[in-house]
């Protein structure tokens, strides 16, 4: 396909039910967060997206991302000993390096605020042979810190039990403490960048609603919203 997410908002707006996953081999068009894209060379991933269609208004809708981040993480978990990391709002790290992209489209009626449905795109490197070398020194795949490969198969069912388990806590937010565990920003002096203007800030914590509690250059507290920014290590 070009896009698990494309092709998944298509069946869900004729109608698909809610926990349809799409599972493709390689994607033609594979698309980040902010309108990146998202190399899916064959057989080299897992690329998958799930259709769900949560009881939750909108507000709830936008903790899927970390609900999905933390699913992702506890899969992982499964299939390697070292500990997976959340870089916020949306990547998964191992060592340091990016092991997968999330990205959650939503569709909601304006007048009610009502989520009709929400699309969670998820790729996780299984293999980086094909990766360009530029690429290479910044991502990172499973196969890296196991013997043996992982199953698509086994990954992608581990991926839906998790996911499952978390989106039942939409309403209590009770895995952002979890998703805190596991953030690699907290603590950190960043680059947070928007609309093409770095700044520096240092990143005190995580709030239940996924935003990020951060000290300005100037020392003041501000609120960084999800879908604002981008966030690049120094």
């Amino acid at each position: 396909v070009d896009s698990t997410n494309n092709y998944a908002k298509t069946i869900a707006a004729s109608g698909a039910p809610h926990g349809t996953a799409v599972i493709a081999d390689t994607q033609t068009g594979g698309r980040g967060r902010l309108g990146r894209s998202f190399l899916s060379p064959p057989g080299a991933g897992l690329y998958l997206s799930v259709v769900l269609r949560p009881q939750v208004d909108s507000a709830q809708a936008l903790l899927l991302t970390s609900a999905a981040a933390v699913a992702v993480c506890r899969a992982v978990d499964r299939f390697v000993k070292a500990p997976a990391q959340i870089k916020w709002v949306n990547d998964v790290y191992l060592g340091g390096k990016k092991l997968c992209g999330i990205l959650t489209e939503a569709v909601s009626d304006l007048e009610s605020g009502h989520v009709e449905f929400v699309v969670i795109g998820i790729g996780i490197n299984l293999t980086c042979a094909a990766f360009p070398e530029e690429l290479k020194e910044i991502a990172v795949s499973l196969e890296e810190y196991r013997e043996g490969k992982v199953g698509r198969g086994a990954l992608a069912a581990a991926v839906l039990e998790e996911l499952e388990q978390v989106c039942g806590q939409l309403d209590t937010a009770a895995f952002m403490q979890e998703y805190k565990r596991r953030s690699c920003v907290i603590g950190k002096r960043v680059k947070a960048i928007r609309a093409g203007i770095s700044r520096e800030v240092f990143i005190e914590d995580i709030d239940d609603t996924g935003a990020l509690l951060v000290r300005n250059e100037a020392g003041e507290p501000e609120c960084i919203n999800s879908g604002e920014i981008s966030i690049r290590f120094f």
